[in-house]
């Protein structure tokens, strides 16, 4: 018994060969049968609550109370529209008539919230899912509860591996607990005889490409506290496997890549020019390549950067954990814009630079711009003197 609720544990092997564990909810007894819904905002698309609406269906869930009458799906309300083939398959589940006069004879306790897994890329994952989803359990004050995620994705873009979201959810948005696969639930509930409601059931607003675009107005300005909250709530989950040691050097993280896709072709040479440009200072050059790295130990690497480069893609999104007062450095070619350009916008708490490098198309490796690079480190090094002293100031 987890929560209050009786659960059965399914193990399977994902499709990158790690075994996952999925708690599958059962249904317990429950006594209120009415059921209604609110949302942070009444006259567009947010994050709703519902209380005893949402609930199991032959095959699908149901909500028995919208919260608004123009309110037409979960999270996906006024998508752009060449998105809605990839999009508008979570939103079916969550819009057969309302069958009002279904009385449920159980309830499952606490709180749940469900999340459209539409692609499982991890920058995608990250700052398109997560975070969003993070904001809707923070402006719905459950955040500090103990929540349980459903994750839908029967439809998932095949892009990787469908444990992504799944490892992602239970890194990023609720620490060590491990999300539920509404398909299993699914599957588990046609073993029940009769309907079963969710206690309270959540779903946030979808905020589409949050990194590189805002496409979709949000129902409020999303803000530099909101970004610092979001990783605090990811460090403080994690504790003392992501916190660095008090009395570390100030690190300069330089990302690279096992694959040919935007891997920096002179690292070595970048990571030398980078260390003499600043010599004088107690500086320690650090190259890293997430490749194979779990998640919480990439949130361990940024959180101990004072200075962090990347090649614009899925790793540069990791900027959003670096601390207070550090810096981001960007490498960007013709083909691959700074996909930290919106979020830096935001994120006034750190120092956002770009260089532009050299590469021969899409998919290929990257050469930096070393001299450019070093001499914005040079100077960030320099501005940052309470986080990185120099070697004078030791020997004082």
């Amino acid at each position: 018994v987890i929560f209050g609720i009786f659960v059965i544990v399914v193990e399977g092997v994902c499709e990158n060969g790690t075994v996952g564990r999925a708690i599958v909810l059962s249904h317990v007894p429950g006594s209120e049968k009415s059921g209604w819904a609110k949302c942070t905002n009444a006259r567009k698309p947010a994050h709703c609550s519902f209380w005893r609406s949402v609930c199991l269906g032959r095959d699908r869930l149901y909500a028995k109370v919208y919260p608004y009458p123009e309110w037409e799906g979960v999270s996906l309300a006024n998508m752009p529209a060449t998105l809605e083939k990839i999009h508008g398959h979570c939103i079916p589940p969550f819009l057969p008539p309302l069958r009002t006069s279904e009385v449920p004879s159980s309830v499952i306790p606490g709180v749940t919230y469900f999340l459209c897994s539409w692609v499982n890329h991890f920058g995608h994952i990250l700052m398109d899912m997560i975070f969003p989803s993070f904001l809707a359990l923070q402006d719905l004050n459950v955040l500090g509860r103990s929540v349980r995620v459903i994750v839908d994705n029967r439809f998932t873009f095949p892009y990787g591996s469908n444990c992504t979201v799944m490892d992602a959810v239970e890194t990023f948005l609720t620490p060590g607990t491990r999300p539920v696969e509404l398909s299993r639930l699914l599957a588990e509930y046609r073993t029940w005889v009769k309907p079963v409601c969710f206690s309270r059931f959540v779903v946030g607003l979808k905020y589409e490409r949050i990194v590189q675009s805002f496409t979709m107005t949000p129902w409020r300005p999303i803000t530099v506290t909101d970004i610092r909250a979001f990783r605090d709530h990811v460090v403080s989950g994690h504790g003392a496997r992501v916190l660095p040691e008090p009395d570390r050097s100030c690190r300069i993280l330089i990302l690279d890549r096992d694959t040919t896709d935007r891997r920096l072709t002179n690292v070595r040479e970048l990571a030398q020019a980078v260390s003499a440009s600043t010599h004088l200072y107690d500086i320690e050059v650090r190259i890293e390549k997430f490749d194979g790295m779990t998640m919480v130990a990439q949130v361990a690497e940024i959180v101990a950067a004072d200075v962090f480069i990347s090649v614009s893609g899925t790793g540069s999104h990791m900027a959003v954990f670096l601390p207070d007062g550090a810096a981001s450095i960007v490498i960007t070619t013709a083909n691959k814009a700074d996909v930290n350009v919106h979020l830096c916008q935001v994120a006034t708490h750190l120092h956002c630079y770009n260089s532009t490098g050299e590469d021969t198309g899409i998919a290929t490796p990257v050469t930096a711009n070393i001299e450019h690079i070093a001499a914005i480190v040079r100077r960030t090094v320099v501005q940052m003197k309470h986080r990185c002293p120099s070697r004078r100031t030791h020997a004082l």
